[in-house]
């Protein structure tokens, strides 16, 4: 009964926290992905699965949270966005639930696993995947590789072969997800390794090896055909970079999003840890409430530390938890670490997990409820806190809200601008700007993605072409008008 009150309680701090992203419209890759996501029969939504070849020069195999996904997007709920949302708050539902089950296996321990779940659910690291559909994928990594996880765990306990027929399909479904599904075996070895060495499963090294092998096999092969027949995501953004500077600089950011704080510091933040006064001098309150309350976490974390120190037993669960945090999170981090120019806090999803689990039993080791309850409602002040200044600051919510002003205003005109050519302009005003509002539309929209998903070709976009500016088949709009400011 506690247990299920736990959830529910859960849920409603979730849905207080993120239901407006219910309710947030496409942007920027969103209209690429549909494109991809079109077919006129069956057999192109099977070639969404074929691994011989990249559609549309698309370097990413995720047909399931992409194509798929998108695919219900677009013939099942209409091109409505919302439902897709809603499929979104589902699964992360789900995740909660095993993220709860993955923390009771690893520190067996249910208030452990209550506190550490209850981060993982407030942390503004969702902001992300819950009001950006085309990070989708991350979702979906994190459900079916939690669920291969714990099932393999159940595996050997029990040695009941469904488990592991469960944890392999999975895993397969993680694959299709995100590749950084990858890194599942050695996550998962680590984790058995974890479990075996602190006594919570009673079988051998020989016997944990064994039931990696198919696990293995099947993530070389996978890395077989994305080398050598589908090939991989091309662009500035994806530039890989092994420079042990870069890598920790990425580390470093990784770590400060898991504590709480905004993802739009990264932009306020120049070499040598320079911070550009402007941050201040915008959302100076925003961040003077953001560090307190951060401060006061880590306050109540150092004084949960020191009275769990008191107790060798207590200190020595909390090293060995610190281990497995530590391994957890850069194991699953790996495949993005070293992507400088690709850095985003949803990519945390899956890593944060054995972070806010280290940081649950360190709190609840401290056994005084008042530390429980303050580290509890500090970081929910600062999910909060951040939250609020990242839905008002991010490019997803003002890219969603330019692209639903665009529909918006193409649906109240649309027989007038059908087979027209609608030219986006720069404005004389624009030049104050330091970036040209149609280069930024032109982002938003993905170009003529957003046309040909909603209007079928015909109506094309140009984005401040000279050359058509005085075309009689031409409708000319300046491109700040969509823009908000």
């Amino acid at each position: 009964m506690k247990k299920n009150l736990f959830f529910v309680v859960l849920v409603i701090f979730v849905l207080i926290l993120y239901y407006p992203s219910l309710f947030v419209f496409y942007t920027n890759d969103d209209f690429f992905h549909l494109k991809l996501a079109e077919v006129s029969d069956f057999s192109q939504f099977v070639n969404f699965f074929d691994f011989t070849k990249k559609p549309l020069n698309f370097g990413s195999y995720r047909p399931l949270t992409t194509q798929a996904f998108y695919f219900l997007g677009r013939y099942l709920f209409n091109l409505n966005p919302f439902y897709l949302h809603v499929l979104s708050f589902m699964v992360f539902f789900g995740i909660l639930f095993l993220v709860f089950r993955l923390l009771v296996q690893i520190f067996n321990d249910e208030k452990t696993a209550q506190l550490g779940t209850f981060f993982y659910a407030v942390t503004p690291l969702h902001f992300g995947h819950l009001y950006f559909l085309g990070a989708f994928q991350e979702l979906g990594l994190t459900f079916f590789f939690l669920i291969s996880i714990i099932n393999n765990i159940y595996f050997v306990r029990s040695n009941n072969i469904k488990y592991y027929s469960v944890a392999l399909i999975s895993f397969i479904l993680s694959l299709l997800s995100k590749e950084t599904a990858i890194m599942f075996p050695i996550a998962l070895f680590i984790t058995l390794v974890f479990m075996k060495y602190t006594k919570k499963i009673n079988t051998s090294y020989l016997y944990i090896f064994r039931s990696l092998v198919v696990f293995f096999l099947i993530t070389l092969i996978y890395l077989y055909f994305h080398f050598f027949h589908y090939g991989f995501a091309e662009g500035d953004s994806y530039t890989w970079d092994f420079s042990v500077i870069k890598t920790a600089n990425s580390g470093l950011w990784y770590g400060l999003w898991t504590l709480g704080l905004p993802e739009m510091l990264l932009d306020f933040v120049g070499s040598g840890f320079k911070i550009n006064p402007n941050l201040f001098k915008f959302w100076g309150k925003e961040m003077l409430l953001i560090f307190s309350a951060l401060v006061g976490f880590l306050v109540i974390i150092f004084l949960s530390l020191w009275n769990a120190g008191k107790s060798k037993k207590d200190m020595s669960v909390i090293v060995q938890a610190l281990f497995f945090s530590i391994a957890w999170f850069v194991i699953t981090l790996l495949p993005v670490l070293f992507l400088p120019q690709h850095k985003f806090t949803y990519s945390l999803t899956l890593p944060v997990i054995g972070v806010y689990g280290l940081i649950s039993c360190v709190v609840i080791k401290s056994k005084q409820d008042f530390l429980k309850y303050s580290a509890a409602g500090l970081f929910l002040i600062l999910a909060i806190s951040t939250l609020d200044l990242t839905v008002k600051t991010h490019w997803i919510t003002k890219g969603s809200e330019t692209a639903k002003r665009v529909y918006n205003y193409i649906d109240a005109n649309k027989d007038y601008l059908m087979n027209k050519t609608i030219v986006f302009h720069d404005a004389p005003r624009d030049s104050e700007l330091p970036w040209q509002p149609t280069q930024v539309l032109k982002q938003v929209l993905s170009d003529n993605n957003f046309f040909e998903v909603f209007y079928d070709e015909k109506i094309v976009a140009v984005y401040n072409n000279d050359v058509l500016l005085n075309n009689s088949n031409v409708v000319k709009i300046p491109a700040r008008e969509f823009l908000g400011y």
